[in-house]
């Protein structure tokens, strides 16, 4: 099936260039405005017009890495369109980010706060033309809420800003944090009440936002707002050009890729990028008539119940996802739902897992469980409090997670690294004590010493692999960092397919049985964290896939940014779908719980998966 989605278009002053909208942003006297208008259609171009009007300008984006787009754009722009000067337009542009603090600090700068306090009332004075700082929301939060100044500092607050800068602009209002909202209602609200305040606030979406009653709420007065939208015309200024969209089922995103890489070869190579068809992957929904079993956000979203659907928005766009299709959400970035589509989950059976900013499982909300039964429940308890019972099943985990880390070495002795041979012997000698072990601290001593010796084999399947020692909390360099997030995604897989078992996620055969996590994950995780979380971990660093982007890293401590959590993510729900002995690795999670279930009822004596060598 195709569609075509006809071009769309914005009315133009002839005099000024500027749309409606745009002419509005600059020129209507309310001192609160709110904007919709689609994205393309020039909203924030509206204040690169008042910056070379001579105005200044405080923007705020909601993320890093829109800050950065934004600010290269903008001075390209003012170069090449508008005739400044290369270096008139870095001293007349700002970027205050946690990325921007880092390059000041490498450049010399040594008190980064003080600056930004100078910043507020002028770049550079010496200069004409106007100026324009963009910012994140933390950044100005925290210049504000300073505790003391430094020597020879003067004060800043929310009234110097307001009378420092012509316009103080939201931009991708919808998708702001809740401490991003409250900076915008104090400046709102400030804004329409203070007479020293020369600054007019605008708040921009591509996203329908009514706000009124917010600000109602703050007493704003309506007359000192203002709604603002841009209307769409069959001619004017182009936001986009027609969009042809072509429907197809396959049974497989690779073999439609396939199909059209000629054709976006032969247009790429007649010159029309621009008109190119890109074929655009948002994920399977579907997988040989199966429901999706996991849904990955790696980015900051917003998840909304309509009716009997989940919508996510993402930057603006939002999609639909039939919940009766997903059995698992895992959310890596700040997200935003409510009790309403925590209800439609429930209803569906949709567990939902959450991840902190440094990458670890924090919690999840579980549906009710289907199919709950007592019996395995006290079957386990009893396994797990026979101390001889309890062994049986502890030594195990422990053979199937030495196993499988032996296996990884082996693959590449195999292939020739005979430096591994020593560390392969070594393993040998602890994988011989196991069974010897008087009970799980020992194994977990053993389980330790294994570790040691793997992770010191790694710098001979690849220099970039030689991490040094391993620290978890919080890594310390890019390979730690991999390490510790995709070992936490194993756990929150585990965790998953576990949940389908009648098993009790708080009762643990090899780690000791805590409150408030499901040790029973940490268990059955171990022999998959080699063949789930360091395979892959080989994999992208040796065809050279991780880049600088992926990590930010400052003062000893290493995270993944947004950037690399979507890439880490995309391979491990890849690798999850990965077929070894007839069966995805995913189906081999939930048959080990379920051996370990059958274990507990006395029907099968319980065995780990341990890959092939």
């Amino acid at each position: 099936m195709a569609v075509t989605i006809a071009r769309h278009c914005v009315g133009s002053d002839p005099e000024t260039g500027l749309s409606p909208l745009q002419q509005d942003l600059l020129t209507r006297p309310e001192t609160v405005r709110i904007a919709d208008a689609p994205t393309g259609a020039g909203k924030s171009y509206a204040f690169q017009r008042a910056m070379i009007a001579g105005e200044r300008v405080l923007f705020i984006v909601p993320t890093r890495r829109l800050a950065q787009n934004l600010i290269a754009g903008l001075h390209e722009s003012l170069v090449r369109d508008a005739g400044w000067r290369p270096e008139a337009a870095t001293k007349k542009l700002a970027l205050w980010t946690s990325d921007a603090t880092e390059e000041l600090k490498d450049g010399g700068e040594t008190n980064v706060g003080a600056r930004r306090v100078r910043e507020v009332s002028g770049l550079n004075t010496g200069l004409e033309g106007g100026e324009m700082i963009v910012a994140v929301p933390e950044v100005v939060s925290h210049l504000l809420l300073r505790r003391g100044m430094g020597k020879g500092q003067t004060d800043v607050g929310v009234f110097e800003i307001l009378s420092q800068f012509e316009h103080i602009v939201f931009d991708e209002f919808h998708t702001i944090a809740p401490r991003g909202f409250g900076l915008a209602a104090i400046f709102a609200k400030l804004a329409a009440e203070y007479s020293g305040s020369r600054a007019r606030v605008s708040f921009l979406s591509a996203t329908p936002l009514d706000i009124r009653a917010v600000l109602r709420r703050l007493d704003v007065p309506d007359d000192r707002i203002a709604l603002l939208e841009e209307t769409l015309t069959p001619t004017g200024r182009p936001v986009h050009g027609d969009v042809a969209l072509s429907i197809r089922e396959r049974g497989d995103m690779v073999d439609l890729l396939r199909e059209e890489i000629p054709a976006i070869r032969k247009e790429i190579e007649s010159g029309f990028v621009k008109r190119a068809r890109w074929p655009v992957f948002a994920g399977s929904i579907e997988r040989k008539g199966r429901a999706m079993e996991t849904l990955f956000v790696s980015r900051d979203a917003i998840l909304k119940r309509k009716e009997n659907t989940l919508f996510i928005s993402v930057d603006g766009r939002s999609r639909p996802f039939p919940v009766e299709k997903i059995r698992h959400i895992v959310l890596m970035s700040e997200s935003r739902l409510n009790s309403r589509l925590l209800c439609l989950c429930g209803a569906h059976g949709v567990r939902i897992s959450v991840f902190d900013y440094y990458g670890y499982f924090k919690g999840a909300f579980e549906p009710i469980d289907q199919s709950p039964s007592g019996r395995v429940k006290l079957e386990q308890a009893r396994s797990i409090l026979d101390d001889s019972e309890r062994m049986v099943v502890a030594r195990e985990v422990v053979r199937g997670a030495g196993h499988n880390m032996r296996a990884n070495l082996l693959y590449y002795r195999y292939r020739g690294d005979l430096e591994l041979d020593g560390a392969v012997r070594q393993m040998d000698g602890l994988m011989d004590r196991i069974g010897k072990a008087p009970d799980p601290s020992g194994l977990m001593g053993i389980e330790g010493h294994l570790h040691q010796h793997y992770y010191a084999a790694w710098r001979h399947i690849d220099p970039a692999l030689d991490f040094g020692r391993r620290v978890r909390r919080p890594p310390n360099n890019p390979v730690n960092c991999l390490i510790s997030f995709l070992n936490q995604m194993t756990y929150a897989v585990v965790r998953h397919e576990t949940c389908k078992t009648h098993l009790d996620g708080s009762l643990s055969w090899l780690h000791a049985a805590g409150t408030g996590r499901s040790s029973l994950s940490l268990d059955l995780a171990e022999p998959f964290k080699p063949l789930l979380a360091d395979v892959l971990i080989f994999r992208m660093i040796r065809k050279g896939m991780v880049k600088e982007n992926w990590f930010e890293q400052h003062d000893g401590v290493c995270l993944l940014t947004e950037v690399g959590r979507r890439h880490v993510a995309e391979q491990f729900s890849a690798r999850l779908e990965e077929t070894v002995q007839g069966r995805a690795y995913r189906g081999w999670v939930y048959r080990e719980a379920l051996n370990l279930e059958r274990h507990v009822m006395g029907v099968a004596e319980y065995e780990s998966f341990k890959r092939r060598t």
